[in-house]
């Protein structure tokens, strides 16, 4: 635990504990809400440093669009168009960058590799079906358990 976390443990205890002399019920009612923000921030503390590199076509599909959307910066980033056999090594992304690379002919349906590693070493990978006609693309609106036939 970092100070801060030690901090709002002790401050909260503190409250839990003069509330409970007057109603115990609201004093474990603030230690559960207690407990729930410092599982947050541990849990915001463990996402820190995580780069996550995406890529697709541009609309006339002779580009790729590689763009870092983690929280940290990305090096040694390298992208293999299967089957095509084009490979990029692409310079260092900061979080919410974006690159694009030119390819000699238009795509119509490939796959891309990427491995790409944290400013820490550690390696990350990552596959993505890229289409010129937008199949295989992450639909961000798309419901977790979908219902009532969507879409």
């Amino acid at each position: 635990m970092d100070q801060n976390q030690k901090r709002i443990l002790a401050a909260g205890l503190l409250v839990c504990v003069a509330v409970a002399i007057f109603q115990i019920y609201f004093a474990l009612i603030l230690l559960v809400i207690l407990i729930t923000v410092l599982i947050s921030l541990q849990i915001m503390r463990e996402t820190r440093g995580f780069p996550d590199i995406t890529c697709r076509l541009q609309e006339d599909a002779k580009g790729i669009a590689v763009r870092n959307r983690g929280n940290a910066k990305a090096v040694a980033i390298h992208l293999a168009v299967v089957p095509l056999d084009l490979e990029f090594d692409i310079p260092p992304l900061e979080p919410e960058e974006t690159t694009t690379l030119a390819v000699p002919h238009m795509i119509s349906e490939a796959k891309a590799v990427i491995t790409f590693e944290n400013e820490a070493g550690r390696k990350y990978s990552r596959t993505v079906m890229v289409s010129a006609t937008g199949e295989g693309e992450e639909d961000l609106l798309k419901p977790m358990i979908p219902l009532f036939g969507w879409k």
